[in-house]
């Protein structure tokens, strides 16, 4: 499954020569400069979210999208296709610019995924982890019609389709 379409806005593929670009959308993001920008700065995070990839997962599946506007990066998604398994779309990160969090674009990006994934037919749920210390992330994905499959000491997995 590859993003193609989000209305107005270019999509393109990324891949680790990018780190620049990415790294300008994450330092936007409060909620990645909350969790990340103690430990790791977001050059060295994009390229390790690049390199970690659970045992048994082929690295070619792995997905990452620049979403652009005019020439300018407004949003980085990573999926990985049938992970955990065959037939399930890992929704591994939405990360929105700073400037243009809250107009709707996060919507637009899982809706067109969701949307993407019927077309496709090659995958039949999509699932995604959020952190408990993050109640807007849950709030966002159950609006957005994911629904809690299970609860963990730090994280809470959703699914939908």
């Amino acid at each position: 499954m590859i993003l193609t379409y989000v209305e107005g806005y270019e999509i393109r593929i990324l891949n680790p020569d990018d780190y620049d670009v990415v790294a300008k959308v994450y330092e936007t993001n409060k909620n990645y400069l909350d969790t990340y920008e103690k430990d790791i700065s977001p050059q060295k995070y994009f390229l390790t979210t690049w390199e970690r990839l659970v045992d048994g997962y082929d690295a070619v599946w792995q997905l990452f999208f620049a979403l652009c506007k005019d020439g300018f990066t407004v949003a980085v998604v990573e999926i990985l296709p049938h992970f955990p398994n065959q037939g399930v779309l890992w929704f591994s990160e939405i990360i929105i610019h700073g400037d243009v969090k809250g107009c709707g674009l996060g919507s637009k990006i899982v809706k067109a995924v969701i949307e993407a994934v019927r077309k496709d037919g090659g995958h039949n749920q999509i699932k995604l982890g959020i952190a408990k210390e993050n109640p807007d992330a849950k709030i966002f994905w159950q609006k957005m019609g994911f629904i809690i499959e299970q609860e963990y000491d730090d994280m809470i997995g959703l699914y939908c389709i």
